[in-house]
């Protein structure tokens, strides 16, 4: 029984990376762009789109930017309804130093899909605060 057991485990270690692999294919529908190189992270210019329907059924409710490396680490959060015709935002957020940056949007059924940029900050934004 052991024998099966750990044959058992090693075929579900070996399909493992298939499967991720499988699933890495999805492409998410949440789109960050951000510039590569920020020379000061007090504005850095952002576009964080998500390609869904906006029906009643189906649309984006919320989209969240997250920024982990600031001292707040929700840099903002827009709120969208159907009649919104588009989920996309563009701002300028601070940039405490280099980190990835990452978009959370929620669906009217529940579902959550991120998106995610990184980006380097030479001089960065929050220099009274910090870090580990």
């Amino acid at each position: 029984m052991a024998v099966a057991s750990r044959r058992s485990l090693l075929t579900t270690l070996v399909a493992a990376p298939a499967a991720l692999r499988a699933r890495a294919e999805f492409p998410s529908p949440v789109s960050v762009e951000l510039p590569p190189i920020a020379e000061t992270g007090n504005s850095v210019p952002i576009r964080v789109s998500v390609d869904a329907p906006m029906t009643a059924e189906d649309h984006v409710r919320r989209i969240e930017i997250r920024v982990p490396g600031n001292p707040e680490p929700i840099a903002a959060t827009y709120f969208f309804t159907p009649d919104s015709g588009v989920a996309a935002v563009r701002t300028n957020i601070r940039l405490a130093r280099t980190q990835r940056v990452t978009a959370v949007a929620e669906f009217s059924d529940g579902r959550q899909a991120t998106g995610f940029a990184d980006i380097v900050v030479t001089l960065g934004a929050c220099v009274d605060e910090i870090y580990p």
